[in-house]
């Protein structure tokens, strides 16, 4: 499934994920609980400069990554080395990144735009972790969800190892991504939420969002880490996630 795979319905992104409407509502549950302990929202914070130039920025993220995954350090750089990455004009392009899978040589391909922000530099480290996934699956189906899992761990790590290193920068990485869980935990888990009852809703690429950011969070928590690097591999689906972690009752009782 990809952004513009219109012709796939809600009963089918399900499906592809081994979820049922009762459990999908059970994980935007505790979603919606994450995000209530969440810090207040800082936007000004959040989009002031981290004085990085775009090239720091990406190898700061690919050092996050091999900290957290010592063991896979060479496959990290080597999906660095041969990622090509090309910087747009804000002017000429609607999206702040994308990542192709296959630039036409068997490599990634990330488009994304840079300004030195600390969003910016999170958009930088979820690209990478598409890009990563990738790499490490080596061909592998990964169905979406567990696609921007792989994403969002980027980001994760790169605020734990800013932290780790004792950067104050660390802060502003944090309230960008308090400010992006405002629409992955909040609009984004309200849309889902909304079609949960009807099967046949068409499919949208954003259903991935609140899914991913949340089990993102628990798997950094509570899975060993080659556990997490066989996600970023293909080789653990979505029921082995949800055996890893433990999920409150649904607050929802409409679809429990």
């Amino acid at each position: 499934m990809t952004p513009s795979a219109a012709r796939h319905d809600l009963s089918d992104w399900l499906a592809l994920h081994d979820l049922d409407p009762s459990l999908c509502g059970r994980l935007l549950d505790a979603a919606a609980r994450q995000i209530a302990r969440e810090p207040t929202d800082d936007g000004e914070f959040a989009s002031e400069t981290c004085a990085f130039d775009r090239e720091t920025a990406w190898l700061g993220a690919v050092e996050a990554l091999c900290a957290f995954f010592p063991s896979a350090s060479g496959t990290i750089r080597f999906a660095f080395e041969n990622t090509s990455r090309i910087l747009v004009k804000e002017a000429r392009y609607r999206r702040r990144a994308v990542t192709l899978n296959d630039a036409g040589n068997g490599f990634p391909l990330i488009l994304y735009t840079y300004r030195g922000t600390a969003s910016d530099w999170m958009v930088i480290a979820h690209e990478f972790g598409h890009a990563l996934q990738a790499v490490a699956s080596e061909g592998r189906f990964v169905a979406p969800a567990i696609r921007e899992v792989c994403a969002f761990i980027g980001e994760i790590t790169l605020i734990s190892h800013m932290r780790i290193l004792g950067d104050d920068r660390s802060l502003r990485l944090q309230r960008a991504w308090a400010r992006d869980d405002l629409k992955y935990l909040g609009t984004d888990r309200e849309e889902l939420e909304s079609v949960l009852s009807w099967p046949d809703s068409p499919y949208r690429y954003s259903w991935n969002y609140p899914i991913a950011r949340y089990l993102s969070i628990e798997i950094c928590q509570k899975m060993a880490r080659e556990h997490v690097w066989a996600v970023f591999e293909g080789k653990v689906q979505m029921q082995k996630i949800l055996s890893k972690i433990t999920i409150e009752p649904s607050l929802n009782t409409s679809i429990s």
